[in-house]
């Protein structure tokens, strides 16, 4: 996996449920596939039950650089 970058997070709630708060994003490797369950995965998981689930995920960036974040979701039924 990449080393983290502190100054690139990211918070991740489901409703009102907070699984990761200004958790670091992995920086990019090259040659490192990028994709479902490889090494950048940040979070794996299900819902269940008759609700409506919202994800909501926020990436912050806390420089004044420019970021690129590469994001992969997947919501199934």
């Amino acid at each position: 996996m990449g080393s983290s970058t502190a100054d690139t997070t990211m918070d991740f709630n489901v409703n009102n449920a907070e699984f990761s708060k200004n958790a670091s994003v992995s920086a990019l490797v090259t040659g490192e596939p990028f994709g479902w369950n490889g090494n950048y995965a940040m979070n794996d998981m299900v819902t269940t039950g008759q609700v409506r689930n919202r994800p909501v995920i926020t990436f912050t960036n806390g420089t004044s650089a420019t970021r690129t974040v590469d994001v992969a979701v997947f919501i199934g039924g």
